[in-house]
């Protein structure tokens, strides 16, 4: 029994402590964070990001309600972007320091450990930002139980995709500096199970918006395969310029794709 109990613990710790680095909920519990905390804490990645596709898709439903389409999407975008605290963001910008500077493979990791944030990043977070507004507003407009779908979903996946690259690419800096470097012991039977809770929260997000049938699969397996895909060319890319992954590119992947995939629906859409 206490075994038992001990295992609920430790499992609890790993959801609270996912929450806690990945999100800016109010969630004022100490946790001992160890490297087995932080290796179970990815199989909650997908349930954070169903939490946050969430709260996005009840706010959706009801700015569409009150407001224009553009200010509605400035809205949204910017709760989208308080929920995580900007983290993803923040790794971003700095990974488009590095990437874009051109250095040699060294000097890139060095800029991209700076806080400061350079002119590149600047500009690609604004541009980042300006595409997103406009591909949400795209959706805000449109069919809701199928833009209700994404707003739930995409969260999900791109959170999903974090979890394998953590396992699928090696780790970039030497030895354990940065924060990225606390996951280095995930595992793939952690990829398991943040797969299990993904395909679980899709699955309901498309019985309760209605979805059922051929259209039911469509979505439920186009998700992880379209995430997956773009996923892999942009891990892929980086690895290719960096040598592995970090921290900072962790989040820049997981930006990269609900733009991406924003950007697929509307594709497929229309």
């Amino acid at each position: 029994m206490l075994a038992f109990r001990s295992k609920v613990t430790a499992w609890r710790n790993a959801c609270i402590a996912a929450f806690q680095f990945l999100t800016r909920f109010p969630l004022p519990l100490r946790i001992d964070y160890t490297d087995q905390v932080f290796r179970r804490s990815v199989v909650f990645y997908p349930f954070v990001g169903a939490v946050i596709g969430l709260l996005l898709t009840l706010v959706a439903a009801g700015l569409r309600l009150w407001l224009p389409g553009f200010p509605a999407a400035a809205i949204l975008l910017s709760l989208w972007i308080m929920l995580t605290g900007a983290l993803h963001l923040d790794g971003l910008m700095d990974t488009a320091d590095g990437i874009l500077s051109h250095r040699s493979r060294e000097k890139m990791l060095e800029i991209m450990r700076d806080s400061r944030v350079g002119a590149m990043g600047v500009i690609v977070c604004v541009l980042y930002l300006l595409l997103k507004l406009s591909f949400i507003m795209e959706l805000l407009d449109g069919t809701w139980d199928q833009a209700a779908v994404f707003f739930c979903c995409i969260p999900i996946w791109s959170r999903w995709f974090t979890v394998l690259s953590i396992i699928g690419w090696p780790y970039a800096r030497e030895g354990s500096t940065g924060m990225g470097g606390y996951f280095r012991s995930v595992r793939f039977r952690h990829f398991l199970g943040a797969t299990l809770i993904a395909a679980i929260f899709t699955l309901g997000a498309l019985w309760l918006t209605g979805f059922g049938g051929y259209r039911l699969m469509l979505y439920f397996l186009g998700f992880p395969l379209i995430c997956g895909l773009l996923g892999w060319g942009i891990a892929q890319y980086l690895h290719q310029k960096l040598g592995g992954l970090t921290g900072d590119t962790y989040g820049a992947i997981n930006e990269l794709l609900e733009l991406f995939m924003l950007f697929a629906v509307l594709i497929i859409w229309n």
